[in-house]
């Protein structure tokens, strides 16, 4: 008799370790999803930005100025945000594959320092973006 409450103690004990797996695993899904589209965002808004200074320095090229400083200030920014598009590609290959790995915890772990990373790479892109807009800005002859 001891020997069967046991048994069905054990079979409690990884019926409710599998449903806490399932459920660390679908918290780690729906984390990766959120941050990904946060991240995608960020590059998108990133991106429009860029083109839109790209427009206007295009204008003022057309009036005349010299614009070759901050063209080049700005294919610079351009890098730095497609440097970030491909560390959040490769932060989503590494988050993907932490739900369905041997070793979750320290995978996860090493996807975040990824995504920390990511976000630094983002970080810098608006940095250079917002340089770019201010030498704009500094060099405008209206007042």
């Amino acid at each position: 008799k001891r020997k069967e409450i046991e048994t069905k103690v054990g079979e409690k004990k990884t019926e409710v370790r599998k449903k806490l797996e399932s459920a660390r695993a679908e918290l780690v899904r729906m984390y990766i999803s959120r941050m990904s589209t946060r991240y995608d965002a960020a590059i998108n808004r990133l991106d429009n930005l860029a083109q839109r200074i790209s427009t206007r320095l295009e204008k003022v090229s057309a009036d005349g100025k010299d614009v070759k400083v901050y063209t080049k200030s700005l294919t610079a920014a351009k890098t730095k945000i497609e440097a970030a598009k491909t560390k959040l590609a490769e932060t989503k290959t590494a988050l993907n594959a932490v739900p369905d790995s041997e070793l979750p915890r320290t995978d996860f772990e090493n996807a975040r320092k990824s995504l920390s990373d990511t976000k630094d790479a983002i970080n810098e892109a608006h940095k250079a973006l917002v340089d770019v807009v201010n030498s704009i800005k500094g060099s405008s002859n209206k007042k």
